[in-house]
């Protein structure tokens, strides 16, 4: 039977890959689906600006 939260858990795991390429500057999970990434952007940058 297919877990009803499978689509989130997906979900979940492409947020945390980005994360941690922001945030810890850690690609490797990232680099497995970089190219399924159109856009990327950081919102708020640490400067403040």
């Amino acid at each position: 039977m297919l877990d009803e939260n499978a689509g989130l858990q997906v979900v979940d795991l492409f947020c945390w890959g980005i994360a941690r390429k922001d945030g810890l500057g850690d690609a490797e999970w990232y680099a497995v689906f970089q190219d399924k990434v159109n856009f990327t952007t950081i919102y708020l940058p640490e400067n403040g600006q």
